[in-house]
């Protein structure tokens, strides 16, 4: 198990809290991904992008506190924005083995 912390910044912008926009491949096997939104941030959006390469819609919105877990199998990336334009906030990531 892993872990690190990501600043997703103020202006809208989408992050990469795993993956990224241009990686060319998924992954294949399953390893599951928890995101927390720091307890002092602010509300984040967050989605993926799957197996092709599309991006989901968001799935939800997170509060600070708040946490999801995702498998990240047949995934290349897993995406956060802030909701708020003014702001910028830290989400906690730590992979688990399934």
């Amino acid at each position: 198990m892993g872990g690190w912390k990501r600043k997703v910044p103020t202006g809208g912008k989408k992050v990469y809290l795993w993956g990224g926009a241009e990686i060319g491949h998924h992954l294949p096997t399953s390893i599951i991904l928890t995101i927390r939104v720091d307890d002092f941030g602010e509300n984040v959006r967050f989605g993926v992008r799957g197996k092709t390469g599309e991006e989901s819609p968001p799935y939800g919105t997170l509060q600070p506190g708040e946490c999801f877990t995702l498998d990240l199998k047949d995934l290349r990336g897993v995406w956060a924005e802030c909701t708020e334009r003014n702001v910028d906030t830290m989400i906690h990531c730590v992979f688990h083995n399934r």
